[in-house]
């Protein structure tokens, strides 16, 4: 059983889940990032979870994050088929305004690791005028090959980021932020955002409010990019296998109570 230092953990599908709001987890990154202890926070949903299913290796890889938010409906219904039910969906990008502000806040730096080309530089102009005074040491593309990465992390190191943010989608970015934490000596907080830089340079737009209040923002992103539409496939299949693992929880439940008996 996975536990963590900073809540209880949910379970589902066997990835654990923390189970705290988007308020509240923002003042525990507030409190450990002045400490030496490293974090690392990926952001799961329905579709990743689906595909850790499929990969024993990267339920493993995602399990090794000190703390997992939900980043999805998917996984808020979940939970409360569960009956062990999540208190709130906290989005990525949400969450990295969060930190951005906590950064300002704190005279902390930022680095962005991800996007093509010039996507991260954008980014960067972008969130300067959007934060005056937020402190972005550096961006690199996401599109790099392995005989790169050490070059990459020693420009972050260089650079004496405190908060990495990288973008390049599961299971890249959450592997690469797994093996190579501990060799970027400054950084405390590495962050899995997937296409959040895309947003942030104007390339790709956030859904609309209405969207996102009514938790069907992967609606929008199914209408922008109809590729994804197949996923509409895989909801009866994580259902399934949610409704399953409650019927064995309860039968695990009536099993232990009979031997108490």
């Amino acid at each position: 059983m996975y536990t963590s230092k900073f809540s209880k953990k949910i379970n589902i599908l066997d990835v654990y889940i923390d189970n705290f709001s988007q308020e509240e987890l923002c003042q525990i990154i507030s409190e450990k990032i002045k400490s030496d202890y490293k974090i690392k926070i990926f952001t799961p949903n329905t579709e990743i979870l689906l595909k850790t299913e499929r990969k024993d290796n990267e339920k493993y890889l995602i399990n090794s994050a000190e703390i997992l938010i939900p980043d999805g409906k998917g996984l808020i219904l979940a939970s409360k088929i569960l009956k062990t039910p999540l208190k709130e969906r906290i989005a990525g990008i949400d969450l990295a305004e969060d930190i951005m502000k906590i950064a300002l806040k704190n005279n902390y730096s930022i680095y962005i690791l991800g996007g093509k080309d010039n996507i991260a530089k954008q980014a960067k102009i972008n969130l300067k005028l959007k934060y005056k005074g937020l402190k972005i040491c550096g961006t690199h593309s996401g599109y790099f090959s392995q005989e790169e990465s050490n070059d990459i992390i020693n420009k972050i190191t260089s650079a004496k980021a405190d908060i990495l943010f990288v973008c390049m989608g599961f299971p890249r970015q959450e592997r690469w932020i797994y093996e190579n934490i501990d060799k970027l000596t400054n950084v405390k907080l590495a962050i899995g955002l997937g296409g959040s830089v895309d947003v942030w340079a104007g390339k790709l737009k956030r859904a609309p409010y209405l969207f996102r209040k009514c938790s069907v923002e992967w609606l929008w992103r199914m209408l922008l990019e109809p590729r994804r539409f197949k996923f509409l496939f895989d909801i009866p299949v994580f259902l399934s296998k949610i409704l399953i693992q409650r019927y064995k929880t309860i039968k695990k439940a009536e099993i232990t109570d009979g031997k108490n008996d």
